[in-house]
């Protein structure tokens, strides 16, 4: 309900939630599933604190509900941008709804990853910046789980973290979230000089 809110989504959604074990990498995520409806994948071996598991909690939540206010069908194809923008705000949210961790524990348990993105901040932006638009699993597993331009894990999540701040000055999250896969590429490539950086 208080993701719901925040995202203004006023229509009931109907999801599977589906407990597995699985790596212990702390990898909950969204999937579609069918007739429609997705998926809330919640590994059961993962249990850092209550505080930690409400921020996953609602980091996959927004994933959900954000699919339905941007009418997506939550597949893995996607724009580079889009991924952005639902990461960043999946982020945000959890933020405000799970307050008191340390601000690296809302992109990934790893501090020593934060730290090393941070000090290549400036090419790793410029990486994400050249391929906003591209939406091919090659572009978007490079980013999310494999090596990207900089050599580092997870870039698309360092970015999607440092633009979300700088969209959130000008936007609200409920703005945000109704925005098509159309306009988020057309807002995040006009907006993306915002960060610092690039």
């Amino acid at each position: 309900r208080q993701v719901k809110a925040m995202l203004g989504c006023d229509e009931p959604i109907d999801l599977v939630v589906v407990y597995y074990v699985g790596f212990f990498d702390n990898n909950a995520f969204m999937a579609p599933y069918h007739d429609g409806r997705m998926a809330l994948c919640l590994p059961i071996e993962n249990c850092h604190s209550e505080l930690y598991d409400t921020m996953v909690l609602a980091h996959e939540m927004t994933h959900v509900v954000h699919a339905k206010t941007s009418r997506s069908k939550g597949e893995w194809l996607r724009p580079l941008a889009v991924v952005l923008m639902q990461e960043g705000l999946a982020m945000k949210i959890s933020q405000i709804l799970a307050p008191g961790l340390d601000d690296t524990m809302y992109l990934s348990d790893d501090v020593d990853w934060f730290s090393s993105c941070t000090a290549s901040k400036t090419d790793i932006i410029k990486g994400v910046k050249a391929q906003l638009a591209n939406q091919d699993s090659n572009t978007l597993f490079k980013f999310t789980m494999g090596m990207g331009t900089t050599g580092k894990q997870r870039e698309a999540y360092y970015v999607a973290w440092v633009l979300i701040e700088k969209l959130h000055d000008i936007y609200n999250v409920k703005s945000l979230a109704h925005l098509s896969e159309t306009e988020v590429v057309s807002l995040i490539t006009e907006k993306f000089d915002l960060i610092d950086g690039c």
